[in-house]
């Protein structure tokens, strides 16, 4: 019931009809973020081939139910309904920003 209402109340349909319209936005929009914020990181992941959308479609499609503790994730719901669905891009985008100091070391470290 709260997912339907989270879909209709927030514009969330999107992230699960024909072709995902709103998944492909939020992936488009996190994707363009992370080349201007992080940049290395992404270079990186192109070098060895890696989608970062491979990890970021399952944030968006759980809302980040299957990736975080239920209790962080209860609290981040409660920011969504509140503010709007906009603040998903900006969770996925903070998530990969705070460990960028780990995967930063670890490409300086040659370590993939």
């Amino acid at each position: 019931m709260i997912c339907l209402n989270l879909g209709s109340t927030h514009k969330l349909r999107g992230l699960y009809t024909n072709n995902f319209p709103l998944l492909k936005y939020f992936n488009s929009v996190l994707l363009s973020q992370l080349r201007y914020r992080i940049p290395i990181l992404v270079r990186h992941f192109d070098k060895i081939g890696y989608d970062i959308t491979i990890t970021t479609t399952k944030w968006f499609l759980c809302l980040f139910v299957q990736s975080l503790p239920f209790q962080l994730v209860a609290r981040l719901w409660d920011v969504i309904i509140f503010e709007g669905s906009y603040l998903i891009i900006c969770i996925a985008i903070a998530l990969i920003a705070y460990h960028k100091s780990i995967q930063i070391f670890l490409l300086s470290q040659n370590i993939s």
